[in-house]
């Protein structure tokens, strides 16, 4: 689905982790221990399309404390075609994505406004599926019952996008050219 409307760019979607709070799990370990709540959680992966706006792409649950950089080099990255990128944040990087080269202030200006337009996309989408009570509050029913809420709430959520459109449209076109280093 992340091919949908595709014009040949490298990057096909935005991914960010997300986080929510759960009762903690005995016996005490200290792998749930989510920094975002400041208590036990639940991370989960979640890929939109860059070009439509839709969730692609969505892994987990894991531990609270599992960076998001290591979800991603475990799952998402392997799966990925050849030469193909992903518009993440800083949790994704152990090196930042740049332009590099001869291009313009203006070509520079208008790479960065399109990132952090899609970052705030990806951002929305989160706080839409944060919105649902059952993942917004500590959750006491265990990582299997969350993790099919979770799914539950991703299908509602995508369905609410097709029904209302994406959160804003995003002018987007890759720096086709080798010097671009992403993840």
């Amino acid at each position: 689905m992340r091919f949908m409307g595709d014009i040949g760019n490298i990057c096909l979607m935005s991914i960010d982790g997300t986080h929510f709070p759960i009762h903690e799990p005995g016996p005490f370990d200290k792998k749930w221990y989510s920094f975002k709540h400041n208590c036990s959680g639940l991370t989960y992966e979640i890929g939109v399309s860059i070009k439509l706006g839709e969730i692609v792409w969505f892994n987990g649950p894991f531990p609270g404390s599992t960076n998001d950089l290591t979800i991603f080099r475990n799952s998402l990255k392997k799966k990925l075609s050849p030469g193909e990128k992903v518009i993440a944040d800083n949790g994704y990087r152990d090196y930042k994505a740049r332009l590099k080269g001869e291009e313009s202030k203006q070509e520079d200006y208008d790479w960065r406004k399109a990132h952090r337009e899609i970052r705030a996309r990806q951002e929305i989408i989160n706080r839409r599926i944060k919105q649902y009570r059952c993942m917004s509050e500590i959750f006491r029913h265990g990582e299997g019952k969350h993790a099919k809420l979770f799914k539950a709430v991703i299908v509602i959520t995508q369905m609410n996008i097709w029904k209302n459109g994406t959160p804003f449209h995003v002018n987007y076109v890759d720096p086709l050219d080798e010097d671009y280093y992403g993840l």
